[in-house]
């Protein structure tokens, strides 16, 4: 697919958020917990006023997007959400290479997955380094980390 990525804009934030919502119900989770979620999927202008925030469009159609956040070396990735019709397509891919570019000075890329999304970082090259507490209570997220220092030497 001819994917254009670009920086997203306030006018995009309902498309945002329904890609958010939609990927993260895709997974077949209970609404109550979507409730618990709904304010940490919600993304404000705020958020898109950030470098790392990027679109992926096939055509006029608004596929995925991607919010990072830099701390000193270490690229944060904060949201990297597609529409799941795009899934397996290359979309994930192609946000993430994206932002990865955008921050070329960053040494690490770390994300705070869902545990099914775990897949997709891990065949990018990301390692699982802990878990972290989630909601609700005793559910458990992957942190995962992809060194770049390694890459830029080969």
């Amino acid at each position: 697919m001819a994917f254009q990525v670009k920086p997203v804009q306030t006018k995009d934030l309902p498309l945002l958020n329904e890609i958010a919502f939609l990927a993260k119900q895709h997974w077949g989770y209970p609404e109550e917990w979507m409730a618990l979620w709904k304010e940490d999927l919600t993304i404000h202008a705020t958020h898109i006023k950030k470098q790392g925030a990027l679109g992926l469009w096939d055509g006029s159609i608004l596929v995925g997007f991607t919010i990072g956040n830099q701390r000193l070396h270490v690229l944060e990735i904060e949201h990297l959400w597609v529409r799941p019709k795009y899934f397996g397509k290359g979309a994930g891919r192609t946000l993430l290479q994206t932002l990865i570019q955008l921050y070329q000075q960053v040494e690490q890329v770390q994300v705070v997955s869902d545990p099914n999304a775990q897949g997709f970082y891990e065949k990018q090259g990301f390692k699982k380094i802990q878990d972290v507490d989630g909601w609700p209570k005793g559910r458990k997220l992957p942190v995962l980390q992809l060194t770049l220092a390694a890459i830029k030497t080969q």
